[in-house]
C-alpha cells in the first residue's frame, strides 16, 4: 500500500476503508498510483524477467494520444501518482518525456524506472527539466561480474555512468529523487549491502530491494518454477537471514533502504519455503492499477479482461468483472512476494508510514 499520509488519520481512515474494500470485494477507496508499462521492448536479456521474450505487438501499443487521455482521466479522478516502466521505458523516450511534461503540468507524481543502459543526456536533461519527481535505475550487483552475469556483458559499466551523470545533473536540487532497486537472488544475495554502499557513494537516495519472481509472465503456477539457478537453496538462504540484519541495521541508522523491515525479514522465508511462503492477506486489486502496452488492466496475470481504450478508468474500477479478479486475488495461493505485497495490517502499514517519513528527512552527502 503506498504511504504517503499526511497525518495519521488519514492512514486509519484508509486503513479501515481498505479492510471494507477486502470484505466486500468492491473498492470504497480510489486506486493511490497507475503505473503504466508502456512496452514489453527491451534491449536486454536478463535472466531472471520473461517480460522482454514476449510477442512484441509494437503497433497495437497505445499511442501516445491514448496515453495522454488516461493520464487525463487520472487526474481527474484524483489519483497523485503515475510510473512508466517496461519492459524497458526508455525504448519509448520520445513518449517517456513528453508524458512526464504532460503529467506534471496536471501536478500529478511522476515516477520512471529504467536499466540505466541508455546514456542519452538529452533524454535525461529533459525529464528533469519537465519535472520527473522520482527516477529508479536497476542495479543488480556491486561490480561488474556480479551485475552483467545477470543483465549482460558490459551493462554495469553503461549503468554506472548512467547514474553518475544523474546525479551531475541534479546537483544541488531535491528532485527528482534518484533510487536504485536491486533484484535479490542467488547471484548477488551476498553483495547487497555493498549495493547499498555505491548507492550512497554515487550520491543516490535509496534503495529498494524486490526479492526476484521465478516467472514474472504469472502463469498458472506450477512448482517446478523454482528449478532455476537464480533460486536461493536452503543454506543460502539461511546465509541471507544474517545479511538482512545488516541492512535493518543500515536502515535504522540511516533511513536510506526503502524496503519496511518486514519485508526484508521475510525475504529468507520466502526463498526457503517455496510454494509454502505465504505471508497475509494480499491487497493487489485495490490500491493500483497497472496498464500494460495494450491497455489491458493486469494484476499478477490474473487480469479483469478489461481495456482502458473501450471504458473509463474510473467505471472499470467498479466493474463486475474487476470484483471477479479481486475475489480470485483473495484465493490465490500463488507464493508471492512483490513489491505490491504489503498485507492488510495495520502496524505493518503504521511502521512503513513511519519509516518513509523517517527516510524522507534523511540529508544528501
Amino acid at each position: 500500500m503506498l504511504i504517503d499520509y499526511k497525518n495519521e488519520l488519514d492512514l486509519i481512515r484508509d486503513y479501515f476503508l481498505s479492510i471494507v474494500s477486502h470484505k466486500t470485494n468492491i473498492p470504497f477507496i480510489k486506486p493511490t498510483r497507475v503505473n503504466f508499462d508502456i512496452t514489453n521492448r527491451c534491449p536486454l536479456r536478463c535472466v531472471m524477467c520473461n517480460i522482454c521474450r514476449r510477442d512484441h505487438r509494437v503497433d497495437e501499443e497505445l499511442s501516445l494520444g491514448e496515453l495522454k487521455n488516461i493520464i487525463c482521466q487520472i487526474h481527474e479522478w484524483g489519483i497523485k501518482y503515475v510510473s512508466f516502466a517496461g519492459g524497458e521505458s526508455l525504448v519509448r523516450k520520445d513518449d517517456v518525456i513528453e508524458l512526464v511534461r504532460y503529467a506534471s503540468s496536471k501536478g500529478l507524481f511522476t515516477a520512471l524506472i529504467t536499466n540505466g543502459v541508455t546514456h542519452d543526456k538529452k533524454v535525461f536533461r529533459d525529464l528533469f527539466k519537465y519535472g520527473l519527481n522520482k527516477l529508479t535505475i536497476s542495479i543488480d550487483g556491486s561490480n561488474k561480474k556480479a551485475h552483467d552475469s545477470i543483465r549482460g556483458h558490459g551493462c554495469f559499466e553503461k549503468t554506472i555512468r548512467t547514474a553518475k551523470y544523474l546525479v551531475k545533473l541534479r546537483g544541488k536540487k531535491k528532485e527528482p529523487e534518484l533510487e536504485f532497486a536491486t533484484c535479490v537472488m542467488s547471484y548477488n544475495f551476498r553483495e547487497l549491502v555493498e549495493i547499498y554502499d555505491l548507492m550512497k557513494s554515487i550520491g543516490f537516495d535509496f534503495i529498494t530491494y524486490q526479492a526476484v519472481v521465478p516467472d514474472n509472465n504469472y502463469k498458472k503456477f506450477d512448482p517446478n518454477v523454482y528449478d532455476v539457478d537464480f533460486w536461493l537453496n536452503k543454506e543460502q538462504s539461511d546465509e541471507l537471514e544474517k545479511i538482512v540484519e545488516e541492512l535493518i541495521k543500515l536502515k535504522n541508522a540511516e533511513g536510506r533502504i526503502r524496503n519496511t523491515k518486514r519485508y526484508l525479514r521475510l525475504m529468507p522465508d520466502y526463498f526457503r519455503l517455496k510454494e509454502k511462503f505465504n505471508p497475509g492477506r494480499c491487497m493487489a486489486g485495490y490500491r493500483i492499477i497497472n496498464i500494460d502496452p495494450y491497455g489491458n488492466i493486469n494484476i499478477c496475470g490474473l487480469s479483469p479482461n478489461l481495456n482502458v481504450k473501450d471504458t473509463p478508468l474510473k467505471r472499470l474500477w467498479n466493474h463486475k468483472n474487476y470484483k471477479k479478479t479481486r475475489v480470485r486475488i483473495k484465493n490465490c495461493k500463488t507464493p508471492c512476494l512483490m513489491l505490491c505485497y504489503e498485507k492488510l495490517d495495520f502496524f505493518t502499514l503504521y511502521n512503513s508510514w513511519m519509516d518513509k517519513r523517517i527516510g524522507a528527512g534523511i540529508t544528501r552527502g
